[in-house]
């Protein structure tokens, strides 16, 4: 008989000491619409700013769901001469730094799945 096999290995100890981590909870899905309309109201304020870096804060109330995005921009104005004069207009945007938040019916904020990528898209002309 194998007398090592009797005795229990360190490995078995280790699992045996390991405690199980809780579950993490599933992030809230944020909706397409709701980088839409939040894309939309950046533009927006933009373009109405004229100022070359902005930082806002835009909000948007769906499906029982307050979405706020915090966003530092740099703008791009195009110029075009008329007749009139001299107009500019919002050529491009670069997001600097985006954070979006989402927060439930108590105003507790809760963890989502935000993606950049697809708000850039959304942003860049």
């Amino acid at each position: 008989m194998n007398t090592y096999m009797s005795y229990p290995s360190a490995i078995n100890e280790r699992r045996r000491r390991i405690v199980c981590a809780p579950a993490k909870p599933r992030p809230h899905n944020v909706p397409d619409e709701v980088y839409r309309d939040l894309a939309e109201q950046i533009r927006t304020e933009c373009e109405y700013s004229g100022k070359e870096s902005v930082k806002i804060k835009v909000e948007c109330d769906r499906d029982g769901f307050l979405y706020t995005v915090e966003a530092a921009m740099y703008c791009y104005f195009g110029r075009s001469r008329e007749l009139w004069g001299v107009e500019y207009y919002l050529k491009g945007l670069a997001p600097c730094w985006v954070e979006l938040h989402a927060y439930n019916d108590d105003g507790d904020e809760i963890l989502n799945d935000f993606d950049l990528s697809n708000f850039n898209k959304l942003i860049t002309f």
